[in-house]
């Protein structure tokens, strides 16, 4: 079974409460790799779901002003975006195992719900 990370605790309607109808069509709820042929990521979100190959990943970065969400670069596409909970880390390690020339930086707010978790279940899987 591939690797996945699930951000949404609260399930397809947590993005609505948060972002409004904007984040039902843009903030993914799952994120998973599958190695079959060539690395691919596959996203979903409420909305909107995709797949996009790993060599097309430009960047992995914090939102400009919300640190809590993740974006990933893609080029020739719209951005993903997903909520950086924990297991977000793992998450991102396994992308840099495939793609180590890949630029990762997590925000602030990643990284202290990655040191509060005080050992909760990682929401990778």
């Amino acid at each position: 079974m591939s690797p996945r990370y699930r951000p949404m605790p609260g399930g397809p309607w947590f993005p609505l409460a948060v972002f409004g109808i904007f984040g039902l069509a843009t903030v993914s709820m799952a994120l998973s790799m599958v190695s079959g042929g060539g690395p691919l990521l596959h996203w979903r979100a409420a909305l909107r779901s995709g797949a996009v190959a790993l060599s097309e990943i430009e960047e992995i970065r914090p939102m400009r002003m919300a640190s809590n969400v993740e974006v990933i670069v893609v080029r020739n596409q719209r951005p993903i975006m997903t909520v950086a909970t924990s297991g977000i880390r793992e998450f991102n390690d396994s992308i840099l195992h495939q793609r180590p020339d890949l630029s990762v930086r997590l925000g602030w707010n990643a990284r202290l719900d990655e040191r509060l978790s005080f050992g909760s279940r990682s929401r990778f899987r």
